[in-house]
Order: C-alpha cells, then sequence, then structure tokens
C-alpha cells in the first residue's frame, strides 16, 4: 500500500499527455496532504468545486435538493464539473469507508460513444444543457474535444436535457425522434469498467474520456469517499 506523498510522487512521473487514463490503486490516502503536494507542485492544479478543494460524498440526513453527488444510491452516467466552461480534466476518487458494499461505480468509455453517435445520429449540433444545484442551466456542446488529445468526447450529465443548437444549420438540425435515438443509444452503452470500491482504494480517471455512474438500491450512510478534481499542466 502506498503513502499520500508516495502516490504523489507516481503522479509526478506519469504521462499526462492522453486520454485514457483508469487508474485503480491501494493508497493510505491523507487527501488534506495531497492538495498541499499539489499546491507545492508545478506540474498540476486544483480545481476547486462548490465545496473547495476536497469534497466528501456521504449520505446525509439532511438532503440537498438536487445534489445527487452525496447520496449513496443510483447516480446516473455524468461527467463531473459541468457547470464550468471548461469541466475538470482529471478527478480522484479515494474511498475512506466502503459502507455496506453495494455501490458500484461505472465507467463508460466517451470516445466509443461519441463515435457511435456520430455514425448513428445527427449528434454534431446538439448542446447538453447541465441543470446546476443550483437550478441554473449551464450549456456544453454535448460533442466536444477533449482538451488533451482533441478526439471527441461526450460532455453527459445525469441532471440535464440535450437540444439542438440553434446556431446550427437548419438542415443538420436532429428533429424530436433523432433526439430520443441520441439519448436511447447514450444510455444504451454499457459500461468499460465497473468497480465497488474497498477501504484505501483510490481511483484516478480522465473525466472527459470516463464518464462515471454508481448504481446502488441501498442508503448507505456510512460509505464514505474523499472527491478531488485537477488539471495537468502543460
Amino acid at each position: 500500500m502506498l503513502t499520500t506523498e508516495e502516490y504523489f510522487k507516481s503522479l509526478l512521473q506519469k504521462d499526462f499527455n492522453r486520454d485514457d487514463i483508469l487508474d485503480l490503486s491501494k493508497v493510505n490516502f491523507d487527501p488534506h496532504q495531497f492538495i498541499e503536494l499539489i499546491n507545492k507542485s508545478e506540474k498540476f492544479e486544483i480545481i476547486h468545486s462548490h465545496d473547495g478543494p476536497i469534497s466528501v460524498v456521504l449520505e446525509e440526513n439532511e438532503k440537498r435538493i438536487g445534489d445527487f453527488s452525496k447520496m449513496s444510491t443510483d447516480f446516473g452516467k455524468h461527467i463531473d464539473g459541468l457547470y464550468k466552461e471548461n469541466p475538470p480534466q482529471f478527478v480522484i476518487l479515494y474511498c475512506e469507508n466502503e459502507g455496506l458494499g453495494e455501490a458500484t461505480t461505472n465507467f463508460y468509455d466517451s470516445k466509443f460513444i461519441a463515435s457511435i453517435l456520430k455514425a448513428c445520429c445527427k449528434a454534431d449540433n446538439l448542446i447538453m444543457n447541465y441543470i446546476g444545484r443550483d437550478s441554473k442551466i449551464y450549456p456544453q456542446k454535448f460533442i466536444r474535444q477533449h482538451p488533451i488529445t482533441k478526439n471527441d468526447v461526450i460532455m453527459i450529465a445525469s441532471r440535464g436535457f440535450i437540444q439542438q443548437d440553434p446556431k446550427s444549420d437548419l438542415s443538420k438540425m436532429a428533429n424530436l425522434k433523432e433526439l430520443n435515438e441520441v439519448l436511447t443509444l447514450t444510455n444504451a452503452i454499457p459500461p468499460t469498467c465497473s468497480i465497488t470500491l474497498k477501504k484505501y482504494d483510490l481511483v484516478l480517471f480522465d473525466n472527459y474520456s470516463f464518464p462515471h455512474s454508481r448504481q446502488s438500491k441501498v442508503t448507505d450512510t456510512k460509505r464514505k469517499l474523499y472527491r478531488i478534481w485537477f488539471n495537468a499542466l502543460a
């Protein structure tokens, strides 16, 4: 098992100029020490969420309306940080307490989904409207380029809706039937990887390449994860 410092040193040696990072490690992880190490580094930058540099994923007795990310039951396919113009590149999920061990985290191949949609549907000119927990709508291109490799990826939200880009050519706009086909195809593609996180498990993944979801029917107030967003600097 790695210490936090050992894990951070392994990141310094890692090639981040790619779009296929999905790694599982065993780490005795201190999120606050990790943030200190990141802040001293010239290779990475922390991206703050609504919660600051560290988010705690823990079922709360008093639920915040619309904040599904804190819950322990089903949470649909999504990428993190869609309320930002440029969502974070990388996500760390660390399991401090697995709780009942009922929740499965699923990861999906965004590049593959984008390629299928572009081949089968009029998906190039669609907008994904993410509905934030503040009830505001944050539009993103549904298919956009990966920030590092420029491969096509999807911007999928668990809470949102897609529509035609009003600025696009009318002849290239999807009609209602085609929009439904996009949603059906997107939801039908199975995960490329599924993980039931155990204590000390730390998963690092590319946020653009691997949308994720949570699958569980059980409310679990003991399950506790830490989530950290960061970018790799050129």
